[in-house]
């Protein structure tokens, strides 16, 4: 071995020397089942191997063509395109280590033995051709290194050499050269797959032909055997399922009704949850009111503190006023002993005058009496009379003004004190037991009235129980409403359809099961929907934007025209309410109008729309409702006080608001009430008799949704508008959340 350096070592690449591919025969082409990778290596060493074959066999072409037999050479090649792995056809297969190493001789003998080297060989997927020409092989006897080969082979190998030699390639030796080689490469690699396909599939039918018979041979064997025929097995396999189907009834039966009594108890739990949050709710509101008396009880507290400390100033001060009232009073005592002095002094003075004229009196009567005058004897009395008085004064006067403010008879006002004390006595006495039966009184009062409290309480808290529980059961009662009317629609009903070019159809519209499509289908000379599994029409109902109540969209609009349409819609409101019992006869254009409450269009996100009349009020209730469940529609009210769980796909609104000033008792309404009229189609005097009604319930009950339907006579949804304005003007009593 020759190498140029340490790296050809290492890669394995001998000095003059070239790898190429193994050559196959013509029916496949040359790069099937090789490695990739060795496309390169294949294509610069062309040259050099077809200069090798050249010499080696006179053939001027770098393939060869062997056919297949039993040869050692036909199955060298087999094992060169690995069929005897199990490899697919056209598989990246690894490359071979295996080596040709090919001896060319110098004379035409070297044809032979060169063939014969090619066909000694196991397996072959690379040439090694020795660049450099001679004999290399050391005049070795041909015979002593091909001892096992016997004179047959040499000659089926001669005659195949022969053949090969004479063998022209169908692309290289054309008169006309191929264009596109790999077309052609590609072409014979179908037509080879296409040849393997059909024999794989021969044989796989004769195969499951021959595995038919030895089957029906099986099962004869065994029936034979056994003694029981195919048939009576079948018929024993068929009593077994329809026992099996049985079970499964019955089991599904079973598990239905396992499934309605767990359906039971978890309403009955969420019932006595929802219980437990409303007393819990009660329980709340009764200690936020007993927290609001206790602050109050603090304030009061607060108060009488502050009240104490009042009474304490006051003290202070009647005590500074009662010092004052004593300096005052004793200021006056002294000032009324001064003037008691002085009026003793001005009466003993005025007696004194008194008397002195007395005396006069007197001493001229005697002179008078002296001279022989006679004398009146009542004078004298009168004299006499005066002088007694003059001393009864002097005596008693000293006792009727005392100087010291105080009785001048000490044993009369002890006298005096003591009957007062024991009146004062006998009056605490007195006083004090009818205290005592007035507190007794007081607290027997206290007991009856919070006795008659409690009881009241408790006939409040049970009324208020009774109360909640009906409206309970009545929002209840419209959910399972609103139920129901899904189910309606999904058995579906007539409308009429008016679309966008003007024609008026009479369809069969229905909901799907799951409820995400709103389906429309032709009616047949009965009335019935002609095949509800292919609907003419879908909607699917995510796609919708806006329900429009009304006829007022351009369809609408363009079928009828809209002065037709405002004169027929004014008529169709009465001062009683727009609804009617009787059905939609046909939609034209002069009595489309008066079905304004029966219609809607629903707007999809494409701009298209879907224009409809129903045949009842009930029916067009039916689809707003649904649409307002399946929507997630949620009213202004609603967005302000609850959270959404859900985002809101589409709007419910009417086309357009309705005049109503003009119509009966209009003028008795607010100007918010006007409005919500107006906006919602509400007649003025519908609206007072639903208002008048309602506020009479709500004295003695719970008012909700079903009661202004029941009250007002209009639909679900008005109802509920209707019922959130009385909510948020006060009209009624806001709705207690469980």
């Amino acid at each position: 071995y020759r190498f140029d350096d340490g790296a050809s070592f290492g890669n394995g690449t001998e000095t003059n020397s070239v790898h190429a591919i193994a050559l196959g025969d013509s029916d496949r082409p040359v790069l099937l089942g090789i490695d990739p990778t060795q496309q390169q290596m294949y294509d610069e060493c062309q040259k050099h191997l077809a200069a090798v074959c050249g010499v080696a066999t006179a053939i001027n072409c770098n393939r060869l063509r062997i056919p297949y037999g039993k040869t050692k050479f036909t199955s060298m090649l087999k094992r060169a395109y690995n069929a005897e792995k199990s490899c697919a056809a056209g598989a990246d297969n690894q490359p071979t280590k295996t080596v040709l190493w090919a001896h060319v001789l110098d004379d035409e003998g070297s044809a032979e033995e060169a063939f014969h080297t090619l066909c000694a060989v196991r397996k072959c997927v690379s040439l090694v051709a020795g660049v450099t020409v001679g004999n290399v092989t050391r005049d070795l006897a041909a015979e002593k290194w091909r001892v096992e080969q016997d004179i047959v082979e040499l000659k089926d190998e001669l005659a195949i050499a022969k053949a090969v030699h004479d063998y022209k390639p169908c692309i290289y030796d054309q008169a006309k050269p191929v264009a596109n080689v790999a077309e052609e490469v590609r072409k014979r690699v179908e037509a080879i797959k296409k040849k393997r396909l059909e024999q794989r599939q021969k044989a796989e039918q004769e195969v499951e032909r021959r595995a038919a018979e030895e089957a029906e041979k099986y099962i004869a064997q065994l029936e034979k055997e056994s003694g029981k025929t195919m048939a009576g097995l079948e018929k024993e396999l068929k009593d077994l399922q329809d026992r099996k189907t049985a079970l499964e009834v019955e089991r599904n039966k079973r598990r239905e009704e396992h499934e309605k009594h767990l359906a039971k108890i978890d309403k009955k739990r969420t019932e006595e949850e929802k219980l437990a949050d409303q007393l819990r709710s009660e329980v709340e509101a009764l200690e936020s009111e007993l927290a609001a008396k206790r602050e109050l009880v603090q304030k009061k507290k607060a108060q009488l503190e502050a009240a104490s400390e009042d009474q304490a100033k006051g003290r202070a001060a009647i005590l500074k006023e009662r010092e004052e009232i004593r300096a005052t009073r004793a200021r006056l005592y002294k000032q009324r002993s001064e003037e008691r002095r002085r009026w003793l002094a001005e009466i003993e003075q005025a007696n004194n005058r008194l008397l002195e004229k007395v005396n006069e009196l007197t001493e001229a009567r005697k002179e008078a009496a002296a001279q022989g005058v006679k004398l009146d004897t009542e004078q004298d009395e009168t004299a006499e009379a005066v002088q007694e008085d003059i001393n009864s004064i002097k005596d008693y006067l000293p006792k009727l003004i005392s100087l010291e403010d105080v009785p001048a008879d000490p044993d009369a006002v002890e006298a005096i004190r003591k009957q007062l004390e024991d009146y004062f006595e006998a009056e605490k006495g007195d006083y004090q037991e009818k205290l005592a039966a007035e507190k007794a009184r007081l607290q027997e009062l206290q007991s009856q009235v919070e006795q008659y409290r409690s009881k009241l309480e408790e006939h409040h808290t049970k009324q208020k129980k009774e109360m909640l529980a009906d409206a309970m059961k009545k929002d209840n009662h419209l959910q399972s409403l609103v139920d129901q009317v899904i189910q309606y629609l999904q058995h579906g009903l007539r409308m009429y359809k008016v679309s966008s070019t003007g024609n008026v159809r009479y369809r069969f519209f229905f909901l799907t099961e799951d409820c995400k499509k709103m389906c429309a289908c032709e009616l047949d000379e009965n009335g019935m929907a002609v095949n509800r599994r292919k609907p003419t029409a879908t909607i699917v109902l995510k796609d919708v934007v806006r329900v429009t109540l009304g006829t007022y969209t351009p369809s609408f609009v363009g079928f009828a025209g809209e002065a037709v349409l405002r004169e027929t819609r004014a008529a169709a409101m009465r001062d009683d309410g727009c609804s009617s019992a009787e059905m939609t006869p046909g939609v034209t254009s002069q009595t489309l109008g008066k079905h304004n409450y029966r219609a809607f269009a629903l707007e999809l996100n494409n701009g298209k729309t879907l224009e409809v009349v129903c045949e009842t009020d009930s029916d067009w209730e039916a689809w707003i409702v649904a649409f307002k469940r399946l929507f997630n529609y949620r009213t202004d009210y609603e967005k302000r006080t609850t959270r959404a769980i859900r985002e809101e796909s589409a709007t419910i609104r009417w086309g357009k608001s309705f005049d109503v000033s003009r119509m009966a008792d209009a003028k008795q309404l607010t100007v918010d009430e006007a409005a919500f009229c107006s906006e919602h189609h509400i007649p003025p005097r519908q609206f007072l008799n639903a208002k008048s009604s309602i506020v009479a319930k709500s004295q003695n009950a719970f008012v909700t949704v079903y009661d202004v339907r029941v009250a007002s006579k209009l639909d679900l949804l008005r109802a509920q508008q209707l019922y959130e304005f009385f909510v948020e003007h006060r009209v009624v009593p806001p709705p207690r959340r469980a």
